[in-house]
């Protein structure tokens, strides 16, 4: 008999960062790790909006490589996609630690990795004198690759915060 009311207790219990939605409980991470998945998503379809804005932009001698590297990153917002995965598989694995851990190291590593892919790929950079008109055009578009990598950057950042919390919970 107590041992019933007991799982009773602890089915109506909430965690504090829990929200209640539909009926179901959803962590704060579940809804961080689903827009780190559409942030994911969103770099990949600034590919083929670059890809429109810039597809037949004069790249000079270069033989057609010259401003290429704004297409490498929705290879990287693969790290988006399974930080955000990580982050709503959290719902499941609620009480261990270790993935909590793992969780934090994901998204630290992912932090680190797109610092410099900001820096390096989304065209942000001043393009040196002399420069083919591909390169100089993704600068005035840059706003387009890097506003989604900052917001992912942040939202890792996030889980971060919360899988501490959650720690020292």
């Amino acid at each position: 008999m107590k041992h019933t009311q007991a799982m009773k207790m602890n089915k109506t219990q909430q965690d504090p960062g829990d929200t209640l939605v539909t009926g179901k409980k959803f962590h704060p991470l579940f809804w961080i790790g689903s827009v780190l998945i559409i942030t994911g998503v969103i770099i990949g379809l600034s590919l083929f909006l670059n890809f429109h804005i810039h597809g037949r932009d004069n790249t000079g001698s270069s033989g057609g490589f010259d401003g290429i590297e704004i297409f490498f990153l929705p290879f990287f917002a693969l790290s988006y996609l399974t930080c955000g995965i990580f982050c709503m598989v959290k719902q499941l694995c609620s009480r261990s630690k270790c993935y909590l851990v793992i969780l934090i190291i994901f998204n630290i590593l992912s932090i680190l990795l797109h610092i410099p892919v900001t820096y390096y790929f989304t065209g942000v950079r001043t393009p040196r004198p002399g420069a083919s008109e591909a390169v100089t055009r993704k600068v005035s578009t840059a706003w387009i690759r890097i506003i989604p990598e900052v917001v992912g950057m942040g939202l890792s950042f996030g889980a971060v915060v919360v899988a501490i919390q959650d720690l020292s919970r």
